[in-house]
């Protein structure tokens, strides 16, 4: 699978983040869609590096249900 197509299918999998591929970043880019702090987004060469790190802000960010 190319790496577009793998950024959708996260993207598909979490409805809180826009997660895109950047060919010539050659990275993938996480925006979250709730409230973070100004500026905040992420970056990674490797997919589940930036998955973990999604995880990891909405545990921060998000309040518990």
């Amino acid at each position: 699978m190319n790496q577009r197509r793998m950024a959708e299918s996260v993207n598909h999998e979490n409805p809180l983040w826009l997660v895109m591929y950047g060919a010539g970043s050659r990275r993938y880019w996480a925006f979250p869609a709730f409230s973070v702090p100004s500026g905040t987004l992420l970056a990674s060469a490797d997919l589940d590096e930036l998955v973990s790190w999604m995880r990891e802000t909405e545990l921060r960010y998000l309040p518990y249900p």
